[in-house]
């Protein structure tokens, strides 16, 4: 048996020193590089839920004096527009665009008709 100095304790040789640090799990895919839509991209990248930005965004609607729907119903909307089900109303691309601090181009909501004069 030998004995050898692992940092400032003596160990037999049959022993195994405990790891100074505890090893970190390899990730196994990013949630953000998953995401449908880069609106629910963006709201992954601020690590919130549907639920949170729900409050978030009736909070926020709150604050400006508007009136949204119901929780349920508002998180239904959610995720129609995180998977491309439906496209949110022109109010609600303003609030979205609002609540995580990106532009409707970069949310994937942008209006192709905006601007566009018949």
């Amino acid at each position: 048996m030998s004995i050898r100095l692992v940092g400032s304790r003596w160990l037999a040789s049959t022993e195994t020193p405990a790891p100074i640090v505890a090893p970190v799990p390899r990730p196994t895919g990013h949630p953000v590089s998953s995401a449908r839509s880069p609106l629910a991209a963006a709201r992954l990248v601020l690590g919130w839920t549907q639920a949170r930005a729900v409050r978030v965004m009736t909070d926020t609607a709150r604050a400006w004096g508007w009136t949204l729907p119901e929780r349920d119903s508002l998180m239904r909307q959610l995720r129609r527009w995180e998977s491309g089900a439906g496209r949110p109303a022109p109010d609600y691309v303003l609030l979205l665009a609002s609540v995580y601090g990106r532009t409707p181009a970069e949310l994937g909501i942008a209006r192709e008709d905006a601007g566009a004069a018949a």
